[in-house]
């Protein structure tokens, strides 16, 4: 039985910038083939029972050397990550996206659940006021 995705079971830590990753000049982006997971760091990679790296769901990724190219793509065509462009795009990157229980980080399918999250988030922030 699959589990409905709640965006309150989830929590995105605003903590890095492209500024962030541009400044970590790193050589390889490893990204998810089926999830928007990426990161920069190869320490944040996760394996499977085979060895091979993953993402944190145990899906497949790719890599690319062209970490300016990659970033660059992202910045400008920020409509493809929805409403919130960057912003969603960083939510994906390793670690600002948690299952609240846990402090796990998790990833998704679709640019539409860290949208969701985001919205989620925003609206309690605009509550709290």
């Amino acid at each position: 039985m699959k589990q409905e995705f709640n965006p309150a079971d989830f929590v995105i830590h605003e903590n890095v910038t492209l500024d962030t990753v541009k400044k970590k000049n790193a050589s390889k982006i490893f990204y998810g083939a089926r999830t928007c997971w990426w990161t920069v760091d190869p320490k944040d990679l996760y394996t499977n029972d085979a060895g091979l790296p993953v993402d944190p769901l145990g899906g497949v990724l790719f890599e690319t050397e062209n970490v300016r190219k990659f970033l660059l793509l992202a910045e400008n065509n920020t409509k493809h990550y929805g409403k919130f462009g960057l912003r969603t795009f960083l939510a994906a990157y390793h670690g600002n996206c948690v299952v609240k229980e846990s402090g796990l980080p998790t990833s998704f399918p679709e640019w539409r659940f860290y949208e969701a999250i985001l919205e989620y988030q925003d609206k309690q922030r605009e509550e709290q006021k």
